[in-house]
């Protein structure tokens, strides 16, 4: 989830003056990336401890990942163009919303939890790559 999705049904003023995101952002593109990551770590998670002969479970895995990456892909596509303007806003202390010191350390710790877990994970690469 994000953190103006967050802020803003948190009820942020600064989130609440900006509006809700577009509504095919927030119908139709936000319940996929919220969804599809879910059910592909489930059934990564699963074919770890089943292993390479997945199936079924395979193919979920497969079709979580498409979807996962069309929705991904039109949400950076959508946010794009304004996010050189909303980096800089929040660099410059007049019109930073507030709040960016936990985002950065949320987005940090999260990286490192990914590094983390890719490699605790890594061992168990090597039935995959036979």
């Amino acid at each position: 989830m994000s953190s103006r999705f967050v802020s803003y049904y948190a009820g942020v003023a600064a989130y609440r003056a900006k509006g809700p995101p577009h509504a095919l952002m927030r119908y139709l593109v936000a319940p996929v990336l919220v969804a599809s990551p879910v059910v592909l770590f489930g059934t990564g998670v699963a074919l770890m401890v089943r292993g390479p002969d997945g199936g079924l479970l395979l193919g979920l895995h497969q079709a979580s990942f498409i979807a996962w990456l069309g929705a991904t892909s039109v949400h950076v596509v959508w946010y794009l163009m304004p996010l050189p303007a909303l980096v800089s806003a929040d660099w410059r202390r007049a019109q930073r919303i507030g709040r960016g010191a936990l985002r950065i350390g949320l987005v940090g710790a999260v990286l490192l939890a990914g590094v983390a877990l890719a490699a605790s994970t890594l061992p168990l690469a090597h039935m995959w790559a036979e």
